[in-house]
C-alpha cells in the first residue's frame, strides 16, 4: 500500500536482507556500468552523496503493461521473473533542499504506473531542469509477456533480451532494444540501436528520430522494411533492396509492396541495416 497513491494490490518487498535473483541482477548492472560515478550536471558546495535503494513488488495477474516516467537519469530494463517486479535506484541529489528521491509505484488506468518523484520545488529558482534536482539511475527487472510503456526526459533507455513490446521515447538521450518484441522507438537527437533476437514472421518495428542516427540488426528473412532519411543509408544485406528518392532524400523498401513492417526513418541521420547470420 502507498500513501500517496489509490488503493493497490501490489505488495512492496524492500531487500535488505538477503535479496532474490532479481534484485541481485539489476543491481549488477550498476555494478558493471559505472553509473553510479557520473558526474552530475551541476555541483553544489555540499557533499553530494550516493544512494541505492532496492524495491521488489508482487505482480498483479489481471495486469498486463508497464509504464515507466522517469526524468532524473537512465533507465535499464532487464529479463525478471514471474510474478514479480523489482527495481534497484542509484540516487545521487544535487540539491540539498529538497527531498530524497523516491520510487513512486501505483496502478493506474489498468496497468502498473513507476515513476520517481521529488516533492518541492528547486531551492535555486535559476534551475528549472528536473535534472539539475537529482540523477537517478533505475534498473527494472520485468516480468515475462508483460507491454511496456517508457518515457525519459534526457536519460538514455537500454533493454536486453527481452520478450516484451516495447514502446520507448526520450527527449535527447539514446535508445537500444534488443529481444523478440515489437518496439515503437523515439527520440529527437538520440542514437537509435535495434537488434532482433530469434524468429519472427510478424515482427513490428517503428524507429524516429530527427538528427539521431539508427542502426539495426536484423535477419535477411525479415518481414518489409522502409528505411527513409536525407542522410544517408548502409545497407548490409547482399540484394532484395530498392532504393529510390523522395523529396529530396533518400528511400529503401525490402520486401513486397504494402505498409512495411519495419519503418525506419530519420530526418537528417544516417541508417544502416546489418544482416545477422540465420
Amino acid at each position: 500500500m502507498f500513501r500517496d497513491g489509490p488503493r493497490s494490490t501490489l505488495t512492496p518487498r524492500v531487500g535488505v536482507g538477503a535479496l532474490s535473483l532479481n534484485v541481485l541482477f539489476i543491481s549488477a548492472i550498476f555494478a558493471l556500468t559505472g553509473c553510479a560515478h557520473r558526474s552530475p550536471p551541476h555541483r553544489d558546495d555540499h557533499r553530494l552523496e550516493i544512494e541505492r535503494e532496492t524495491r521488489e513488488w508482487d505482480w498483479p495477474r489481471n495486469l498486463s503493461c508497464l509504464v515507466v516516467e522517469h526524468r532524473f537519469g537512465d533507465l535499464h530494463l532487464r529479463a525478471g521473473a514471474a510474478g514479480r517486479l523489482a527495481a534497484h535506484a542509484v540516487i545521487q541529489r544535487i540539491d540539498a533542499g529538497l527531498p530524497r528521491a523516491r520510487i513512486d509505484l501505483r496502478e493506474t488506468d489498468g496497468c502498473v504506473r513507476v515513476s520517481v518523484e521529488i516533492a518541492g520545488r528547486s531551492s535555486d529558482a535559476r534551475r528549472a531542469w528536473d535534472t539539475r534536482r537529482a540523477r537517478v539511475d533505475l534498473a527494472l527487472a520485468l516480468p515475462p509477456g508483460i507491454g511496456v510503456s517508457a518515457t525519459v526526459a534526457s536519460g538514455s533507455i537500454d533493454a536486453k533480451a527481452l520478450d516484451n513490446d516495447i514502446s520507448a521515447r526520450s527527449l535527447d538521450g539514446g535508445i537500444t532494444l534488443s529481444g523478440t518484441g515489437d518496439y515503437a522507438v523515439a527520440t529527437r537527437d538520440g542514437r537509435i540501436l535495434l537488434t532482433a533476437r530469434g524468429r519472427r514472421d510478424d515482427l513490428r518495428w517503428q524507429a524516429r528520430t530527427d538528427t539521431g542516427s539508427i542502426r539495426v540488426f536484423l535477419r535477411d528473412d525479415a518481414p518489409t522494411l522502409e528505411a527513409r532519411t536525407c542522410g544517408r543509408i548502409l545497407d548490409g544485406f547482399a540484394g532484395g533492396s530498392a532504393r529510390d528518392r523522395e523529396a529530396g532524400c533518400e528511400v529503401l523498401r525490402r520486401g513486397s509492396a504494402g505498409a512495411a513492417a519495419v519503418e525506419l526513418h530519420s530526418r537528417r541521420g544516417d541508417i544502416e541495416l546489418v544482416r545477422l547470420e540465420s
